[in-house]
């Protein structure tokens, strides 16, 4: 089993900068609590956006500088990759087919009401007498 985990860094950058969290949180229109969050790495989960924006105002503009993405445990061989993802996916599969046979089943019911009430309503016009 393994887990993967995004580690923020942007302890480096504000460092070198010497910036405060309000500093940080005046740049990006952030709260300072969030802003110490980013640069301490201890946020649980990051907003793109505000990503964005921290990235703009501090002029990082690639991923490697402000993101380290860590593999926990032991991920499984690149052998057999395939064939464990269609592993799990095929009860998936059978399941959304059976969804869909019973959907397009009550589908053609509705469309076979709808024609039968149609031919109601035509012999009902064609009984009735005009004046």
């Amino acid at each position: 089993m393994f887990q993967i985990r995004i580690v923020v860094k942007l302890g480096g950058p504000v460092g070198e900068l010497g910036l405060f969290n309000q500093d940080l949180a005046d740049l990006c229109d952030i709260q300072p609590k969030l802003a110490g969050e980013w640069i301490s790495g201890g946020i649980e989960r990051p907003s793109l956006e505000d990503l964005g924006t921290i990235m703009t105002q501090l002029e990082l503009f690639r991923l490697d500088d402000v993101l380290e993405v860590q593999i926990i445990g032991d991920p499984p061989p690149a052998e057999g990759r395939k064939e464990r993802i269609m592993e799990r996916l095929a009860p998936l599969r059978v399941e959304r087919k059976a969804k869909d046979r019973e959907h397009r089943k009550l589908k053609a019911e509705r469309m076979r009401q709808q024609i039968e009430e149609e031919i109601r309503r035509d012999a009902r016009k064609r009984k009735k007498p005009t004046r």
